[in-house]
């Protein structure tokens, strides 16, 4: 770290990825900042970073079923468009925050917009400028997932519903270059990260409360709920499938959250068949080899193994396995008829529930 910098002002930005926590995670820092508020001195302060540019602390403007959280939506490529002397009225926000501790900013998109940034931009260099402060530490910190489960997950959360089929989900991962972790890493040390932390962890909110801003492992367990953004049940998928109005777009999920709020799928739920196909995930495994060699010089000697071993238990998941689409599931014989009675009564009993007069 910079030794002309105390290290209470370390600026953390968490960048992702997608669909590895950061929904969970922002949750959880979102209840740790509220609870610690009266705190002296603060464990952290925890600052959304919104779409206008401003930096709002403790926000919460986002919400997961029916509790808000704090999520930073500001674009990185915006700060081409911001004057040097807005970029140093934004350092000097950060560094009011970091007095007390460390100040955390959190957005999964952060991750793509650096990987898809074109170095010596504008943008890029603005970037720089602001990372390469001398009276801050700024440090990235990305969690990574093996490549075949991220594209499923993603495929069932977006691709889906964006009437892509499997393979071209896998075509649109590969040009957008979101999950080139070890890319990413190195394009944030080259941008002039103090640090560059990447992390693979099976629980990404005790990861990051322990490992990076070294508080007891106490605190997130104290806070922390169900995991958000999990995997839709088949049935509960094939309700949403013949209802499109209700889920009408990849981005369109705040009905996943009400349904995981108050039907959350039970023993009886059917789980959601692998949908991509033996032969996407042969091409996978082929595409993200690179990468998951280069993630050697990221990783730490365990999470590197453990990462390997379950890339390869994934690849073996879907051995003789054709590739479902996902728009059209609702169409093959084998899922025609989903349990959308089973859906109502989790609902009708979570309702009732709520008014307390569900039957003893």
């Amino acid at each position: 770290m910079n030794s002309k910098v105390s290290e209470t002002n370390r600026i953390i930005f968490h960048i992702g990825a997608g669909k590895v926590g950061s929904s969970s995670l922002q949750l959880a820092l979102s209840r740790i900042s509220r609870r610690s508020a009266e705190i002296t001195p603060r464990p952290f302060t925890y600052v959304a970073w919104n779409q206008a540019g401003e930096l709002v602390p403790d926000a919460s403007g986002s919400s997961v079923g029916r509790e808000p959280y704090s999520v930073s939506g500001f674009n990185l490529e915006s700060l081409g468009e911001f004057s040097l002397s807005s970029i140093h009225s934004i350092e000097a926000s950060l560094a009011q925050f970091g007095e007390s501790g460390p100040v955390v900013m959190s957005s999964e998109a952060w991750s793509q917009q650096i990987s898809l940034m074109t170095p010596n931009t504008i943008s890029w260099n603005k970037l720089a400028t602001l990372l390469t402060s001398e009276q801050l530490n700024f440090e990235a910190v990305l969690y990574v997932r093996p490549h075949i489960e991220w594209l499923e997950s993603g495929y069932r959360q977006w691709g889906m519903w964006d009437d892509l089929t499997p393979g071209e989900w896998f075509d649109l991962v590969k040009s957008r270059r979101d999950i080139e972790y070890a890319r990413i890493a190195d394009r944030c040390r080259n941008l002039g990260f103090t640090s560059v932390k990447v992390f693979y962890s099976l629980d990404v909110v005790q990861s990051f409360v322990t490992q990076v801003l070294n508080l007891s492992k106490d605190i997130a367990e104290s806070i922390e709920g169900n995991a958000l953004n999990v995997a839709m049940d088949l049935d509960t998928t094939l309700f949403l499938l013949r209802h499109r109005h209700l889920r009408p777009s990849a981005h369109a999920s705040h009905v996943d959250a009400i349904l995981k709020d108050v039907a959350a799928p039970n023993q009886l739920s059917r789980p959601l068949p692998l949908l991509l196909g033996s032969g996407i995930a042969e091409k996978a495994e082929e595409h993200f080899a690179g990468d998951r060699g280069a993630l050697e010089h990221w990783l730490d000697g365990p999470s590197l193994n453990q990462f390997r071993e379950n890339s390869s238990k994934a690849l073996k998941r879907y051995s003789g396995l054709e590739p479902i689409d996902g728009k059209s599931l609702h169409f093959t014989n084998e899922y025609r008829q989903g349990n959308s009675e089973g859906i109502l009564v989790r609902l009708l009993v979570a309702l009732m529930e709520s008014e307390g007069t569900a039957p003893a």
